[in-house]
């Protein structure tokens, strides 16, 4: 794990503003007083308005220098000796956390678990005494329900997409970045839960279950459940990338996306290859649910550091001017960047860091729920596919508030165009947005 070091950003800041400063007073023509030439030379307006561009255009060549700098951290930039070292540890890590989802339901309920959990690897027995498998429309019909949902908010996303001449130029590759990686998480869901759906339907009995073709689909079906610790991963790596210049120099962490691809990859080969296939095949969609957790808790780090640290981070200044009650504040525009703390809503902040553990409590309920109530497995499916409903559209929701919050703080620039005033007046910025 590496993190962000905001150093380097404020050196860039300070040199391009230095620039800036000499820039202005090589085009300016020389006077013996900067005072005289500031009102002698140029008009008021025109002076504001070549000052204002030129501070755009610097401030925008220090966003790119960011942008390039932060880049490095985990993008095209990683060397081949790092690249290798991620691609390890995310292996080994692969590795541990199957280990542990293997063994995990055990501890919680040993012996609920010791009569659902059955390994089959994809070899179905004794159907009505090891193996169990819903076909009733309770479970397809709320599967298909689920995938619905999953692709209206998927469609939401594609909907909303910006403009150039709504956000700066370099705000719209950064948007698709992060809608990429959501489309990616979002879809997994919705192609999980439709292949789930249709081997509910159409494979009704135990010899249908054991054909090549079901392997095929139940895979895909578990096997997107496994890649999402992938795309989690990806969007935590984004939104630590995009959140960090909101942080006031607080560093947030960072892991690359090759250790989360590598992560994601591997897990879901151990997944094809049989090892979370059980005799009851919901079983499955469990184990793979619990190699989530790191992802999972990656997700809610960078929620809560970004909240908790992005409140400090402001760049619009107010001075009130107390001698004069009636025309007390003038507002000036530091930068082009909006403040994130005036769009990320702690609401939304908690809801994303609640849904992405939400799914947790499931892993002991359903061998409790199986063993010791008289719930059929279409209720006990409708149930689970209800809590899963309500904690994937609370991750959609807040994962496109976030999205919504970077994007205006990527807002086009505002100008400051001054309006006369009299000397006993205070000057009054009105702040106009540029087309």
């Amino acid at each position: 794990m590496c993190t962000y070091d905001p150093a380097p950003r404020s050196k860039s800041s300070s040199t391009d503003l230095k620039a800036l400063t000499e820039a202005t007073a090589t085009t300016t023509p020389t006077s013996t007083t900067s005072t005289s030439m500031y009102h002698h030379n140029l008009p008021h307006h025109h002076h504001q308005d070549a000052a204002t561009e030129l501070l755009g255009e610097s401030l925008d060549a220090s966003k790119t220098k960011c942008t390039k700098m932060t880049d490095a951290y985990g993008g095209s930039h990683t060397t081949a000796l790092s690249g290798l070292a991620y691609t390890v540890v995310g292996a080994l890590t692969s590795a541990i956390t199957t280990l542990f989802s293997l063994y995990f339901p055990f501890w919680l309920a040993p012996q609920a678990a010791a009569a659902t959990y059955d390994l089959a690897f994809y070899n179905y027995v004794q159907e009505g005494v090891l193996h169990h498998f819903d076909t009733t429309v309770w479970t397809y019909g709320t599967d298909y329900g689920l995938a619905v949902v999953m692709l209206y908010f998927s469609w939401t996303l594609y909907a909303s997409k910006p403009t150039c001449g709504q956000v700066q130029e370099h705000a719209v590759e950064l948007d698709n970045r992060l809608c990429r990686r959501i489309w990616g998480l979002l879809l997994g869901y919705a192609v999980s839960v439709t292949a789930g759906a249709i081997s509910h339907q159409f494979y009704t009995d135990m010899t249908m279950r054991n054909t090549w073709h079901f392997r095929l689909l139940w895979t895909i079906c578990v096997g997107t459940v496994t890649l999402a610790s992938l795309s989690m991963g990806c969007i935590g790596c984004e939104m630590a990338r995009q959140f960090q210049p909101h942080t006031g120099g607080v560093s947030l962490p960072f892991v690359p996306e090759l250790f989360w691809k590598t992560f994601g990859l591997v897990t879901t080969a151990v997944c094809a290859f049989g090892w979370f296939s059980y005799q009851r095949p919901a079983c499955d969609i469990f184990i793979a649910g619990i190699t989530q957790f790191p992802s999972s808790f990656y997700m809610i780090t960078v929620l809560w550091q970004a909240g908790v640290s992005n409140g400090g981070m402001t760049n619009m200044t107010s001075a009130t001017n107390k001698n004069n009650q009636a025309s007390t504040t003038t507002t000036t525009t530091t930068t082009s960047r909006t403040p994130l703390c005036l769009y990320l809503r702690p609401f939304y902040q908690w809801m994303g860091m609640l849904s992405f553990i939400m799914n947790a409590p499931l892993l002991p309920l359903y061998p409790l729920l199986v063993q010791y109530t008289n719930w059929s497995l279409a209720t006990v499916n409708t149930f689970l596919h209800t809590w899963l409903l309500i904690t994937w559209s609370m991750q959609a929701i807040s994962l496109r508030h976030v999205r919504h919050a970077l994007l205006m703080t990527q807002q086009r620039p505002y100008k400051a165009v001054p309006i006369a005033t009299s000397a006993s007046a205070p000057a009054v910025v009105v702040v106009k947005k540029e087309n």
